[in-house]
């Protein structure tokens, strides 16, 4: 099979995939109809995926008159993966683990509190995993920090910069690992997630209380990277107010800051839909910040803007989409990949 084959192969079953998971059940002639491909390759396709237990047979379908259309569904349980992420909130520092099937759902959660994180707390959660569940086929790792070709960069845990962490965990575990910045995450989550958002452009921006500001940028339904992958780091914005301190008790100084943010980032990317996340986020808070930009950006170049006081949910949402994507891809006759990693 020469390679122009393989990529079109490729490209075929990761269509027939991409119904299969979004569908209950499906027929063979409605995954022709759905994909645009003929019954022969779809047929071939689902021996295939029937042969390395990735789909099921269901129940046939009702009859109409002659025999019943067999039907398939997607086995979700057919691989798992893992996801970690980072946090430092105040003065905890947090380590969520979680293993999970392809549609998201977990079989094991942790999440545990340490007096500092490094690369042998992550590498130890890790093999426990992989070596709990053999199904385990990619690791997802979320980041308080800069990441740059799987090596760790600026962070919120000093122990983890500089270190080449995916390298490094790629060999201990035997399976692909993928690593991104927590907000950049969030971002993901929030556009490519179950809710999907439909924003062309859009923005996550986080407060973690006690810590520095971070914003997860989508442009054109790409994540915004930059060159080093410094895109998105807005506590070195020069108007940014240095935030460890603030609490709800000095509320000006926040809402001025992240104000001045949101008035940076409307001008230079202009979103249709900010997020803001954070503990200190409230409804009074919100209707602030839209206030003082009503008095500095023209009413038709504003943005949406919503709040969540954690950003748990989107940054899991994030996780499942990388691990997931990471799982299904073989050869690509484009790298789509490249909008998440490099």
């Amino acid at each position: 099979m020469n390679a122009n084959t393989m990529h079109l192969r490729e490209i075929n079953i990761q269509s027939i995939r991409r119904v299969l998971r979004c569908s209950e059940t499906v027929s063979k002639m409605s995954l022709a109809t759905r994909t645009g491909l003929s019954i022969a390759t779809c047929g071939n396709v689902l021996q295939e995926m029937l042969r390395t237990g990735e789909i099921q047979e269901a129940c046939p379908g009702e009859s109409t008159g002659g025999r019943p259309s067999r039907q398939f569904q997607y086995n979700h349980d057919y691989a798992y993966y893992a996801a970690v992420y980072l946090r430092k909130e105040g003065s905890k520092n947090i380590l969520y683990s979680s293993v999970a099937n392809l549609a998201g759902h977990p079989v094991m959660t942790s999440s545990t509190e340490h007096f500092d994180i490094g690369m042998g707390d992550v590498e130890e959660i890790l093999m426990h995993y992989c070596r709990k569940f053999p199904l385990v086929r990619s690791v997802a790792l979320g980041i308080p920090g800069v990441v740059r070709q799987g090596t760790i960069g600026i962070c919120d845990f000093p122990r983890l910069a500089g270190i080449p962490l995916v390298s490094h965990l790629e060999k201990q575990l035997d399976c692909p690992v993928i690593a991104e910045n927590d907000v950049n995450l969030s971002a993901l989550g929030n556009h490519f997630g179950r809710d999907q958002c439909q924003d062309e452009n859009s923005v996550c921006l986080y407060y973690p209380r006690g810590g520095k500001p971070g914003a997860g940028i989508i442009v054109g339904k790409r994540l915004v990277r930059g060159y080093s992958h410094f895109a998105g780091e807005v506590s070195f914005l020069p108007q940014s107010e240095s935030l460890e301190e603030t609490s709800l008790q000095k509320k000006n100084v926040f809402i001025d800051a992240v104000s001045n943010t949101v008035q940076s980032l409307v001008s230079i990317i202009n979103p249709q839909n900010i997020r803001l996340i954070g503990l200190d986020f409230t409804e009074n808070i919100l209707r602030r910040i839209q206030e003082k930009l009503r008095k500095e950006i023209p009413q038709e170049h504003l943005p949406m803007m919503h709040f969540d006081t954690d950003l748990h949910e989107s940054l899991i949402e994030g996780l499942h989409h990388l691990a997931v994507d990471e799982i299904s891809s073989g050869v690509r006759l484009i790298n789509t990949k490249q909008e998440y990693r490099s």
